[in-house]
């Protein structure tokens, strides 16, 4: 039934005559994500339709700019990273994208136009509930709008000379998908960047370095490591403390192998199937990026029917005594597995 109305959903965004519209639309996606989850659709399923959407909005503003600005004057792609990149968006998310132009590309005769189309769209995602990227990692910022040659420039310094901005900059956008437009354009920017994440090998260990940043929230002797919210009260960060530990994983190990999957499941199963990860732990992290996922996408639907603004923390008080259990079972996992990688990479 869920599949059903998103699908609709869908067809009517791909439809809309206006970004009015469009802003009407994207106003019932807190009750399909409520919809799902009441009817225990996969934490996985129900992140991966919400991208859907979210990505049909993108696409359906970039044809509205076209119409209103007219046809681009040389071809070019725009592409999506982060969440939305691994189709993996929540209830909480920011905007992440950018344009690869073709390398006939004249600032002077060019850029005028793909800024106002970057800035025409930019705004309609903010107006549709996509907040713009704290980081400002959006088409509207020159450093995100260039020829491909610039771009290919970008990652290979960002490969070769590891940084830690170019660590950052690495989790974003080395989780790129183009939606939009010329498709050889980023596919040649993807190929090109993965043959050299999977030939630089201090790249390998620097990224698998940078992901220490992010732990699950268990203390020494196996209780909950909690923080407080502005309540008082304790909570534990479902993104930074569970999923992103398990994103993480799945992207170190995915760019050392030149694989082209962004998902992170995706990531984990061909892992598994190259024989490069144990098909067993792969099972594993899938099963507690959904547990811990699903419980992510609760709390949110929680949120959302009290009027609150969804974020990722989540009370301990919510969690019932087998909640607990099996939500510590899973962080557990999830720690041996990241420390696994640390030591295969030699990270101290």
């Amino acid at each position: 039934m869920y599949t059903h109305h998103a699908q609709v959903l869908s067809n009517d965004i791909g439809a809309a005559p206006d970004v009015a519209a469009l802003v009407g639309f994207s106003q019932r996606l807190p009750a399909v994500l409520v919809q799902m989850v009441q009817n225990g659709v996969a934490s996985g399923d129900a992140v991966y339709t919400l991208s859907q959407c979210g990505q049909a909005i993108t696409q359906r503003l970039l044809v509205l700019a076209e119409a209103r600005f007219g046809s681009p004057p040389i071809p070019y792609a725009f592409i999506v990273a982060g969440s939305m990149g691994r189709n993996e968006q929540s209830a909480h998310s920011d905007q992440d994208n950018a344009m690869i132009l073709a390398d006939t590309f004249q600032p002077e005769r060019h850029d005028a136009y793909f800024l106002q189309v970057a800035q025409f769209v930019s705004d309609g995602l903010a107006a549709c509930g996509y907040v713009y990227c704290p980081g400002n990692i959006m088409a509207t910022n020159p450093q995100w709008r260039q020829p491909l040659h610039v771009w290919q420039a970008q990652f290979r310094h960002w490969i070769e000379t590891p940084e830690p901005l170019a660590l950052l900059n690495a989790t974003i956008f080395f989780d790129l998908r183009g939606i939009y437009g010329e498709a050889s354009l980023w596919h040649d920017l993807r190929d090109d960047l993965l043959a050299r994440t999977h030939s630089h090998e201090l790249f390998q260990i620097l990224l698998a370095e940078n992901a220490r940043s992010f732990h699950p929230p268990l203390r020494f002797w196996g209780g909950f490591s909690s923080q407080r919210n502005t309540n008082g009260e304790k909570v534990i960060d479902l993104k930074k403390g569970g999923v992103v530990p398990v994103i993480d994983m799945a992207r170190v190990y995915a760019l050392a192998q030149g694989l082209p999957e962004v998902n992170t499941a995706a990531r984990l199963l061909a892992l598994a199937s190259h024989g490069v990860m144990n098909a067993g732990d792969a099972h594993d992290l899938i099963e507690a990026l959904d547990c811990i996922g699903g419980l992510r996408l609760q709390h949110q639907v929680r949120q959302i029917q009290q009027g609150i603004a969804p974020d990722n923390l989540l009370l301990l008080a919510d969690l019932s005594s087998e909640e607990r259990h099996h939500l510590k079972v899973m962080f557990k996992v999830v720690a041996g597995l990241q420390e696994a990688m640390f030591r295969h990479y030699c990270v101290n």
